[in-house]
């Protein structure tokens, strides 16, 4: 049987999902203080930050090139992507890259993440000012 701090991390998590962090912290202290539970606080803090970091996924991020480029270029292209606002600073350690070539862009790159995309290829260009 599940320990019932374990439980209740569990609730919280699912609620903070279905209805936001800020009501879900109100109404489970609530909950907690209801039921003379919040000497249980702490431990289930600890479970609830265990399962929100277990449940964080990596931030798939696809870079497009004409061209082959250096680990160090797509290094240096996520972090000015920041700046795009393509990749939230604090995400910027989860980003897996998957990097493709297509050789019909010219010049220039195509960045997709976070449904967002930056076309700054050469071929975009060409195609504006046609």
């Amino acid at each position: 049987m599940k320990k019932l701090s374990s439980v209740y991390a569990e609730a919280l998590y699912k609620t903070a999902n279905a209805v936001g962090a800020e009501p879900a912290v109100k109404e489970f202290a609530g909950f907690l203080e209801e039921r003379g539970h919040t000497e249980l606080l702490p431990d289930i803090l600890n479970k609830f930050q265990g399962i929100c970091e277990s449940k964080r996924e990596n931030m798939p991020l696809k870079l497009t090139f004409p061209f082959e480029q250096t680990p160090e270029l797509v290094e240096r292209m996520c972090v000015s992507l920041v700046s795009y606002g393509l990749i939230p600073q604090e995400r910027l350690g989860e980003v897996t890259v998957d990097v493709e070539l297509d050789k019909s862009l010219v010049g220039g790159f195509v960045a997709e993440a976070n449904g967002k995309i930056l076309d700054a290829s050469i071929k975009r260009l060409l195609y504006k000012n046609a």
